[in-house]
């Protein structure tokens, strides 16, 4: 559930911030949603909400500076919401930070993922996997 931390850490990080300082976290230059939060689900609610959210057959439509620092926002993972799962609806269940794209593998980003509790790291995923993303830039 953790692994949308990871991304807005990252993301705070990469702005001069301190993701450990509660007082970033309200700073809106620094947190462009007003707060965070742990899980994908809050994180795409309140995206909803601020006009920030993107679906992801409209990536093609943003500039790589615009995307940068961007939160996808996965469907629901076996285990990450059982509920969700067993229905078979698409649930927001993971979130990774969008960092950029291989030219040499198409329909391809490269993204930053994991969570707080095992390990994080650079991959190359497929943008099909995402419901869409957090425009945060």
């Amino acid at each position: 559930m953790w692994c949308v931390l990871t991304a807005w850490a990252a993301y705070m990080e990469g702005k001069g911030g301190n993701y450990l300082d509660k007082q970033d976290w309200k700073n809106t230059d620094l947190c462009p949603l007003g707060n965070w939060w742990g899980s994908a689900y809050d994180t795409y609610t309140v995206a909803i909400e601020k006009g920030c959210w993107v679906p992801i057959d409209a990536i093609d439509t943003l500039t790589p500076a615009r995307l940068c620092g961007a939160i996808l926002v996965k469907n629901n993972r076996d285990g990450s919401d059982a509920a969700a799962a067993s229905t078979g609806n698409r649930w927001p269940g993971h979130g990774d930070l969008y960092i950029g794209v291989d030219a040499t593998a198409p329909g391809k980003i490269l993204v930053v993922g994991g969570n707080l509790g095992n390990t994080c790291k650079a991959k190359l995923a497929r943008t099909g996997e995402y419901l869409g993303l957090v425009l945060l830039q």
